[in-house]
Formats: C-alpha cells, structure tokens, sequence
C-alpha cells in the first residue's frame, strides 16, 4: 500500500432511493472501513 492509500479515507455513501419530489423522505447511509460511531 503506498503512502496516499494509506492516507485516503475509505467510504461509501448510498440512498433509500434515487430520485425524490419536494417533501417526500430519503435516507442516506454511509458505511467505512473504520468501526467508529459518527454524526452526519
């Protein structure tokens, strides 16, 4: 691995959905390689 992988942050963001009108929900999920808790 070199230095830069090393130092990028591996994550991935997804919806619920892909497309929404005005008003209506969708949640967004976000996963990472690191098991530590966050707030978005």
């Amino acid at each position: 691995m070199t230095d830069v992988q090393e130092c990028m942050l591996r994550i991935a963001g997804y919806s619920d959905r892909f497309s929404v009108r005005p008003g209506e929900e969708i949640k967004f999920y976000v996963n990472s390689e690191f098991n530590e808790d966050y707030q978005a």
